[in-house]
């Protein structure tokens, strides 16, 4: 298969397909699994060194538990939770919300925990 760019060239899909792409923009992905029981893993990317903060909270807004707070390299990163409080007490079942702040940058995702 062939692939024609814009100004008429031709490449080999093979030649595309195998080209390494990197964000350029800060990105939280969709958590998985979700729903989860008893663990769900976040993944994000840094395409440059940031104080990241990435917490969990309750639909009322409330902080339910700090996964990280601290500078971290650029580059992907995953972390899991697991469903427990910041004081190891497992979560009631329910939504909640994994807040992704970097610097100036923010992002959330949904998190439907089942019993």
């Amino acid at each position: 298969l062939w692939a024609v760019d814009t100004e008429g060239r031709s490449y080999r899909l093979t030649e595309v397909a195998s080209a390494t792409l990197t964000p350029q923009v800060f990105s939280l992905a969709p958590p998985y699994p979700n729903p989860f029981n008893p663990e769900t893993t976040l993944s994000f990317y840094l395409p440059l060194e940031g104080e990241v903060e990435l917490r969990i909270y309750d639909l009322l807004g409330r902080p339910v538990r700090t996964l990280v707070e601290t500078r971290m390299v650029q580059g992907y990163h995953t972390l899991s939770w697991d469903g427990r409080d910041g004081m190891e007490r497992p979560a009631a079942a329910g939504l909640y919300v994994a807040e992704l702040r970097i610097d100036d940058f923010r992002q959330v995702r949904k998190l439907l925990l089942l019993k």
